[in-house]
């Protein structure tokens, strides 16, 4: 009690470094038998994070530990509404999310059917009549019919940017299609959380619009639409939920645009103050000696002042002193943007130069390097893309196609005991263009020729499909017009053919 009346008297810390040093002293002092000050103080200081300090130069950081739910309760709507706006405003958030479309989706990434049995033998005939009544699903899996499968594969990094996810509703598909079944988008602005009750006990759980079991799997979602501001709600096992999961407890996603929304809304603020001070500084008025009374009423405006604007003339006896603005930030104005540039492509998850398409400074060197670790990072989001809406898609289709009699000598009965079996699939991304033509097909070579390559590996790193590959190649070499590979080292051009 001594020790902690002299450190509040003198403040040699704060005060929340007071119950710190009296809860570490009392165990400290159990431990040694209560003699040895110094040493304890000493342990105590050894213990300190300063990290987890609370002084008054830290007021501003949130110490307390909140729930998910309650965050995601409190602040899902204005980061919705604030991502929207910057997607559909800002130009730097805009190319963001091109980019992400750009580099994960591209052209889109399409499956190759590859179902096996239980035993895990691949069944032959299968994969090709799946594979073929897909090319005309895609065209058709969604009401209305003005998107195909690969449309939306870009529109939902989108969604994931600005909303945080997107639902895809099961509904009757348009007369005349392939199957019965087909999908309708529910953007995620949708859910509605006045239902939450995961405050009470001995109630059903439901955290942030979604009903879970025991298990935190989703039963029943509750929805209000934005538009006629009608609620309704859509049984899980009726619904796919698409969004990224950024942690254990979380229910719905979080916009991709949420961790550069300040920083894009300074920038955009700075960049307006920077030309409200232009505008103002390039007025010039003339001014010219008035020996009479002036400035008269007629002069002045309703505020009694006198408007100042380009080109206006100034009549006073007296020569009016101008207060002039100073330009605190004129020598590091370009600077500042570019750092906020690079916190916004940073956060974002893309470089600078794409996100700009600033080259300057910019070498081979650099630029490769930058290439190299970005692709690493866009391969980890088409993985994401392809669990998280590819293949439930993907596992919805052959559902049906098994429940439409397309899938002959099987029935929706076989289906349920292999499921895994039967919706196993290979999914291609876009094609990565290559970075030095040249380097890079003799990497690939050397690698080929050293046994480290194997043809199915070449495909995914150049966005190939190995089986189409390999009819392409066969029918080119049965075929004289056009030439084989093997012929094409042999054409020659003659001038004027």
């Amino acid at each position: 009690g001594h020790l902690r009346c002299r450190i509040r008297s003198k403040r040699l810390f704060s005060m929340s470094f007071v119950g710190k040093i009296k809860e570490h002293f009392n165990q400290y002092r159990q431990f040694r038998g209560g003699t040895d000050y110094l040493n304890a103080i000493g342990q105590i200081m050894e213990r300190y994070y300063p990290a987890a300090e609370l002084g008054a130069h830290r007021n501003d950081w949130n110490p307390a530990v909140l729930v998910d739910q309650n965050i995601y309760r409190l602040e899902y709507r204005r980061l919705f509404a604030r991502a929207k706006r910057a997607y559909d405003t800002d130009p730097y958030a805009r190319s963001c999310v091109r980019v992400l479309q750009s580099q994960i989706i591209g052209k889109g990434i399409s499956p190759r059917s590859k179902p096996v049995d239980s035993t895990g033998k691949e069944i032959d005939g299968m994969g090709d009549i799946l594979n073929q009544n897909f090319e005309r699903f895609s065209e058709e899996c969604f009401r209305p019919n003005t998107d195909g499968f690969f449309d939306v594969q870009s529109k939902y990094i989108a969604n994931c940017c600005v909303s945080g996810g997107l639902f895809l509703n099961f509904v009757p598909s348009k007369p005349g299609s392939l199957l019965p079944f087909a999908f309708q988008q529910i953007d995620q602005s949708f859910i509605e959380f006045s239902h939450d009750n995961f405050a009470m006990p001995n109630s059903p759980m439901i955290f942030n619009g979604v009903k879970v079991n025991n298990f935190s799997e989703p039963e029943r979602y509750f929805f209000q639409d934005l538009l006629t501001w009608l609620f309704f709600e859509l049984d899980a096992s009726n619904v796919l939920h698409c969004y990224e999961k950024w942690h254990v407890n979380q229910y719905i996603g979080i916009p991709w645009l949420a961790p550069v929304l300040t920083t894009l809304w300074d920038l955009s603020q700075l960049q307006e103050d920077k030309l409200i001070a232009s505008r103002i500084q390039a007025m010039i008025a003339l001014w010219v000696k008035e020996t009479s009374k002036f400035p008269n009423a007629a002069n002045k405006n309703t505020d009694g002042k006198i408007e100042w604007s380009p080109g206006k003339i100034i009549k006073s006896m007296e020569k009016p002193e101008v207060i002039q603005s100073t330009d605190s930030i004129k020598e590091t104005f370009g600077a500042l943007i570019e750092l906020y540039l690079r916190q916004i492509s940073s956060g974002m998850g893309v470089s600078y130069q794409e996100m700009t398409a600033d080259l300057a400074g910019a070498n081979f060197a650099s630029s490769r390097v930058v290439v190299m670790d970005r692709r690493r990072y866009y391969v980890k989001k088409q993985q994401f893309v392809i669990r998280s809406f590819c293949q439930p898609i993907w596992n919805k289709y052959v559902q049906w196609c098994f429940l439409s009699g397309l899938v002959s000598g099987r029935s929706i009965a076989d289906f349920k005991e292999n499921e895994w079996g039967y919706c196993k699939a290979t999914w291609t991304p876009h094609k990565w263009e290559w970075v030095d033509p040249l380097k890079d097909i003799q990497a690939f070579i050397a690698e080929k020729d050293a046994g480290w390559l194997t043809d199915e590996s070449f495909c995914e790193q150049t966005g190939l499909n190995r089986e189409d590959l390999y009819k392409t190649l066969e029918f080119e070499s049965k075929d004289s017009k056009p030439a084989g590979p093997s012929q094409l080292g042999t054409l020659k051009l003659e001038t004027g053919n």
